[in-house]
This record gives C-alpha cells, structure tokens and sequence, in this order.
C-alpha cells in the first residue's frame, strides 16, 4: 500500500501525465518537475515546457549527462549537483515511501532509500544505463532498488532493459500517456491537404535513430505532383540543412511551410488543423507525436517496431518504413474519403480508451500490485 509517491523528472511533460493517471486511480503523489519549482502546482491545463525557447526544465540529469542542453543553456553541471542535495533534502522533509523516477532520477530513489518504479525512455537507456561514466556506475548502482520498469515499445531499449529485468517486472506502453483533455480533435478545413510533420530532422546519425525525414519528403513531392498537398514542419534538427537542400533540388519549395520552436498550445493547433500527421519513417517506434497525433483524431504514419506491432497490433497507425509506404500511405488518405473518416474517429477512440491519462492509471496500479 502507497501512502505518498515521489513523482520526479519531466520528460516530454510525460510527469505532468503520470501524475494525472496516479491521481485517476486514487494514489497518494506530489510531483517535482523541476530543481526550480519544488512545489510546483498542476494545473490540469499547463503543458507547456518552456517549448517556445526550445528548451525543457533544466534538470540535473540532463546536465550531469553532459547532452547537448548543456551548451544551449550555458549553465555549470555543479551548480545542478547543489540542486540535487537541495531537492534530496526536502524530499526526506516529506517522507516518501515509494517514487517513480524520470530520466536518472533513480540516483535520488536510492539515495532516499526508498523503493521506486523506473519510467524510463531515450539516451536514459541507451546511452547512460549502457555506457562507462560515473553517471552510469551511479545509476546502475540505484537499480537495486528498483521494483520494476515502465518504458516505452522500442526494440533496442529493450533489448538494453532485458539484462536488467524480467519480462514481468516491465509495464511497456506505446509511449506515455497523452492528456486527451489538452489534445482534442477538431474537424480541419483545408483547401490543400495538409500533412504536419514535427519531427526534428535527422538523417544521418545512428542508423537506430534516423528520422529519415528525406524519404517523406520525396514521397510528398510524387504526391503533390497528382494531388493538392502542403506539408508544415518543424525548423529544427542537426540535418535542417539537409532537408532544406533536398526541397530545393526537388523544386517543392511552394508545398513547404515551417515554424520554430512552439508552444505546447501553439502545437496542438498545428496538429488539429492537419489532415494528417507523420512522424519519423527511420525510427521503429511509436513517439509522442503519433499520439499526439491520434488524439487529436488525426490518420498518422510512422515507423513502428516489432515490439510495437507485436504488443499493439491495433495501434491505428499507418506503418511506414520507406518512401513507397508514405506516398501509398498519403495516396490512399487523399483518395479515399470514407477510410479517411473512420480512420479520424478510430484513432481518437483508441488513444481514449487505450493510452490516454485515464486508461493508464488501472494499468500501472494492475502493475504495481503484481510487483
């Protein structure tokens, strides 16, 4: 029995959602987002992380992991190191008895000694818990006291996860939680069928982690040869460049729109006013922009792994793995106007009744109660 849960770490705004689908199921938590809000108020409508400079709450994860945040934010890791003692120190204060850690908050969990539920995802896994630093001597060491894993269906993580824990002490979801009482749908009323595509562009990394964002976009170009389409992005990603070049050696830079960096709120518009959505067509699996995109009631492509398609094989989602499977995908979208229609009201009903905050709660207490 919980009597009061530490929730800490905001990932994507994903805390934000756990604490709502905790609060669904009636169990005890408060949630710190952030080493500059110790107590900071939920507000059932904020969502916002600070998108519109680009930037999430800075955490003493993300520096200590030394990512790219760090050059961007400018601020020294040891100043970060002095937060982690502050919160440690108020968290005693507040006498937790079981957390649910984000990022590498599982260094706080043991130096709490209390028992936790790891919600990881990202560079947390592949990068941290599988690699040499201090970092990761330090959070391989806080897993034992680690009761279990929630984690999002990426074949690659969990391959990573298994030589940690069991099958049966592993909670894994499409993604985390969408908060279907912010992402909405709304009918869209283009003139031009409008594809919204806010992945960050990325091409030639690890092959694992290629957005492949070049193969949408020659699919896009075949499709705006036969029908009336415009596709909006997002400016962002190590490979923009790229991107940039490509539309211009494919003379389609009149079916291109962008926008910077945006608001949570701002977002939700782009996708409720879309046609459909398309998330990354490199990387196998579901991110937070197909469910996004789904609750918003809208037909979304992407690339899903097997673990997806084997955990989930009613997921909603166009599975898309190539340049042939997006203009096929966006083909039939345009073309067939009845599957487009139920293919809305699907997606939309699945996210409810399977990955919104709500539907969530009975699975993680299910899960807790089996640990």
């Amino acid at each position: 029995m919980i009597k009061k849960a530490l929730i800490i770490g905001n990932t994507a705004g994903a805390g934000y959602r756990i604490k709502k689908s905790l609060d669904s199921v009636e169990i005890r938590n408060e949630f710190i987002i952030s080493d500059n809000e110790l107590d900071c108020a939920c507000d059932p409508t904020w969502e916002n992380l600070q998108a519109q400079n680009g930037v999430d709450f800075i955490t003493f994860s993300k520096l200590l992991n030394e990512s790219d945040l760090s050059s961007i934010t400018k601020r020294n890791p040891a100043s970060d190191v002095k937060n982690f003692i502050r919160i440690r120190s108020a968290c005693k204060k507040k006498e937790f008895d079981f957390g649910f850690a984000m990022g590498v908050w599982p260094i706080l969990m043991n130096s709490l000694s209390i028992p936790y539920v790891w919600l990881c995802a990202g560079s947390d896994v592949r990068e941290v818990l599988s690699g040499n630093s201090f970092l990761s001597m330090l959070l391989k060491r806080a897993l034992k006291r680690c009761k279990g894993i929630i984690t999002p269906a990426d074949d690659n993580m969990l391959k990573i996860l298994r030589r940690y824990f069991p099958e049966n002490k592993t909670l894994v979801f499409p993604n985390y939680p969408i908060d279907t009482d912010i992402y909405t749908p709304k009918a869209s009323s283009n003139e031009q069928f409008t594809i919204y595509h806010p992945a960050r562009h990325l091409w030639y990394s690890k092959k694992d982690e290629s957005k492949a964002n070049d193969l949408l976009l020659k699919a896009v170009k075949r499709i705006s040869t036969e029908h009336d389409v415009k596709i909006i992005m997002a400016e962002w990603g190590i490979d923009l460049a790229h991107s940039k070049q490509l539309i211009s050696d494919l003379q389609m830079e009149h079916v291109v729109e962008w926008h910077g960096m945006v608001t949570k709120h701002k977002m939700i518009e782009y996708y409720q006013n879309a046609d459909c959505v398309v998330d990354h067509v490199g990387w196998g699996m579901v991110s937070q922009t197909s469910l996004e995109g789904l609750a918003c009631g809208k037909p979304t492509l992407a690339n899903m792994s097997s673990s997806v398609k084997s955990l989930f094989p009613d997921i909603p989602v166009f599975s898309v793995a190539s340049e042939e499977d997006c203009y096929c995908a966006l083909k039939k979208l345009i073309t067939d106007k009845k599957m487009y229609l139920q293919t809305c009201e699907i997606s939309r009903a699945w996210i409810d009744s399977q990955w919104s905050v709500r539907a969530l709660g009975p699975k993680i207490k299910t899960f807790l109660n089996q640990l």
